[in-house]
C-alpha cells in the first residue's frame, strides 16, 4: 500500500500553538527488569509521576524561529518529500543519495521507524514545516510530525528538529558538528548533577529548582532518604541517541531536545524535566520492587498508558487524544459496558498484538478507576496505592486494602465518577 505524505509550509505563531493538534507521548522508562517486574515498575512509575505532575510546568508555547529567505525554503522543501517518499518505500537505493556519509546506523534505523509503523498500522505520516534557521552552510527545519511511535497504540504528534546540508546534487539530512554543541558544563543541585553542552543551557538552567523539588517529593511519596548517596545521581544530557530501554545506574543519559522528539507543545526544558522525573521515579521504584517476590503477574501495560493518559491531563491541562476516544467509544456503547465493576479489568495480559477493541475497553476502565482513587480519594492515598500494587498485583484488592471499603461501595463510586467526567450527566 503507498501511503501520501502531507506537507503544509508555515511558520506557527506563538499564540497559534494552542490550536494544533494534540499528541500523546508517554513516558520513558528509565530502565528495564525482566519480564512483569518490568511492567510492575512502569506502572508504579507512572503512577507516581501523576502525583507529582503539578510541579512539572504546563505547555510551554515555542516561540517562532526566524525564518530563511524564501528561496532557501522553497529549496529544502522538495528534499523534505523526497526523503519521506523514499523512507516509506524502504528502499536503499533511494534512501542513500539523501543522507549525509557521516550519519551513523543507529540514527538511520531512527529516522525510518515512523515510516515503518505508519506502513505496518496502514496509516500516513503527516509533516508540518513550522521553522527554519540557518547556521552557517547547514538548513535547521523545525517540524510537527504526526505518525505512529514505538511507544503509542496510535499516531502521536511531536516536534522534531532536523538538519540538512549541501550535497553534491542536493541538500543531505545530517546531524550539528561537534563545535555546534560547544563547551561541555557542570553543574551541581544538593542532590543531583548535570552534565550537558552549551547549546543546552538554557534548558538545563530553567529546571534545576523544579527538579531538586520533585526529587524530594519523590522520597517523600515513597518514603525513601533522600540524601544523596556518595556518588549523585548524575543527569547527562547528550549530543546522541540514548536508549530508552536500558539500565544505566547513577548516570542517566538523555538525548538533547534538539535531536529528539518532543511531545507536541511542550518546550525543550519542560521535556527534560519530564524525562528527568521518570528516569529519577523508576530508579526509586526499582529499589522498592526489585528484591520483592510477591506481585501478582497482571496486566501492566494498559495501566501504564492510562495512567500517562491522567499524567497529560496534569501537564497540559487538556485530555489526551486517547482520552477523547473512549470518551466516544462510551457514548456510543454505554448500554453494553455500563455499568463498570472490578470484575471487568482482566487479570491475564492482553494478548499481542492488542485487539484494539478490547485495549480500549481495558484502557477506559483503568483510566477511569485511577481518576477515580485520586480525585476522590486524594493523592495522600498514594504511597498506599503503590504498596498495595506492589504487594497484590491486582486492582481487584484495592477497594478493601486500600479504602477500607465494600467492592460494591467502591464500584458505586467509580460509575458515579465516569457518568460525570466522561459522560457529561450531572
Amino acid at each position: 500500500m503507498t501511503h501520501e505524505v502531507s506537507f503544509e509550509w508555515r511558520v506557527v505563531e506563538d499564540a497559534d500553538w494552542h490550536s494544533l493538534p494534540a499528541g500523546f507521548a508517554p513516558a520513558e522508562p528509565g530502565h528495564r527488569t525482566s519480564g512483569d517486574r518490568w511492567l510492575l515498575v512502569a506502572a508504579l512509575r507512572a503512577a507516581v509521576i501523576l502525583s507529582i505532575a503539578w510541579l512539572i510546568p504546563g505547555a510551554t508555547h515555542q516561540a517562532p524561529l526566524e525564518t530563511l529567505p524564501p528561496t532557501t525554503g522553497l529549496a529544502v522543501l522538495p528534499v523534505l518529500e523526497r526523503e519521506a517518499a523514499a523512507w516509506q518505500s524502504n528502499d536503499l537505493a533511494r534512501i542513500e543519495p539523501l543522507l549525509a556519509p557521516e550519519v551513523r546506523f543507529e540514527w538511520r534505523n531512527e529516522w525510518r521507524t515512523p515510516f515503518t509503523l505508519a506502513t505496518a498500522a496502514g496509516t500516513t505520516v503527516e509533516e508540518t514545516v513550522i521553522a527554519q534557521t540557518s547556521h552557517g552552510d547547514m538548513v535547521q527545519v523545525t517540524l510537527l510530525v504526526h505518525a505512529p511511535t514505538p511507544w503509542t497504540l496510535n499516531a502521536v504528534t511531536y516536534r522534531e528538529t532536523r538538519y540538512y546540508r549541501p550535497g553534491e546534487q542536493s541538500w543531505l539530512r545530517t546531524l550539528p558538528p561537534p563545535s555546534d554543541w560547544g563547551e561541555e558544563h557542570t553543574l551541581e543541585t544538593p542532590h543531583l548533577r548535570y552534565q550537558f553542552r552549551t547549546r543546552d543551557t538554557e534548558a538545563v538552567l530553567a529546571i534545576l529548582d523544579r527538579n531538586e523539588s520533585v526529587y524530594l517529593l519523590l522520597h517523600e511519596l515513597l518514603e525513601l532518604d533522600p540524601s544523596p548517596e556518595p556518588e549523585k545521581l548524575t543527569i547527562r544530557i547528550d549530543p546522541r541517541l540514548v536508549s530508552g530501554w536500558a539500565y544505566f545506574g547513577r548516570i542517566q543519559p538523555l538525548t538533547s531536545p534538539a535531536l529528539a522528539r518532543v511531545p507536541h507543545g511542550m518546550s525543550d526544558a519542560d521535556y527534560l524535566a519530564h524525562s528527568i522525573a521518570n528516569r529519577v521515579t523508576g530508579l526509586l521504584l526499582n529499589q522498592l520492587t526489585l528484591d520483592d517476590k510477591r506481585g501478582e503477574q497482571a496486566k501492566w501495560q494498559p495501566l501504564v498508558w492510562a495512567i500517562n493518559g491522567w499524567m497529560r491531563t496534569d501537564l497540559q491541562a487538556r485530555r489526551s487524544p486517547w482520552h477523547r476516544r473512549v470518551e466516544t467509544m462510551l457514548d456510543r456503547r454505554r448500554a453494553e459496558l455500563l455499568p463498570f465493576h472490578l470484575a471487568d479489568i482482566l487479570d491475564s495480559p492482553l494478548p499481542r498484538p492488542y485487539e484494539q477493541r478490547t485495549f480500549m475497553h481495558q484502557y477506559l476502565l483503568i483510566e477511569s478507576l485511577v481518576g477515580y482513587i485520586l480525585t476522590a480519594y486524594g493523592r495522600d492515598q498514594l504511597p498506599g496505592l503503590l504498596a498495595v500494587l506492589r504487594d497484590h498485583g491486582s486492582w481487584q484488592v484495592v477497594p478493601e486494602m486500600l479504602l477500607g471499603i465494600a467492592p460494591a461501595e467502591f464500584e458505586d463510586g467509580w460509575n458515579r465518577f465516569v457518568a460525570t467526567h466522561y459522560l457529561g450527566m450531572p
